[in-house]
């Protein structure tokens, strides 16, 4: 199926707060209270991110994921931006992930957004594979 060409400007870019299909992971995040997020380039379903709500304390990144053709669009952060915003709208200022160290393109997007390592936080412990960042939204 061809692509339908897209303009990743905000005037075409929407999110909206959808049901995901139930694999195993995804429905235990729903039953976690994860909200998911579906970004819709001129109505194609692009990407999407998922964020939980820690209390008052802190926002978890749980799900982040971008259409490998829309990789480098500037999608991805995009996505952050609707999920920090999120955040800072339940009055949460710390917005927290935990991600893989094969994970290269998704760490520089982290970091290139602002996000900084930080020690395991959470249920995280130290793992060799594992990495954790946080950013403040103040």
């Amino acid at each position: 199926m061809p692509l339908m060409p897209f303009n990743s400007s905000p005037s075409s870019m929407r999110f909206s707060r959808r049901s995901i299909p139930k694999k195993a992971a995804t429905a235990s995040a729903l039953r976690q209270g994860v909200i998911f997020f579906v970004a819709r380039i001129d109505g194609l379903p692009t990407g999407c991110g998922g964020v939980q709500l820690v209390g008052k304390e802190y926002a978890e990144i749980k799900r982040m994921y971008v259409r490998p053709q829309f990789r480098g669009s500037g999608l991805g952060k995009n996505i952050l931006t609707h999920l920090a915003d999120y955040t800072r709208q339940r009055d949460i200022n710390v917005l927290r992930l935990e991600t893989g160290i094969h994970q290269v393109e998704a760490i520089n997007l982290y970091q290139r957004f602002g996000f900084e390592r930080i020690a395991p936080f959470g249920p995280y412990r130290i793992d060799p594979l594992s990495l954790c960042f946080e950013k403040r939204l103040t």
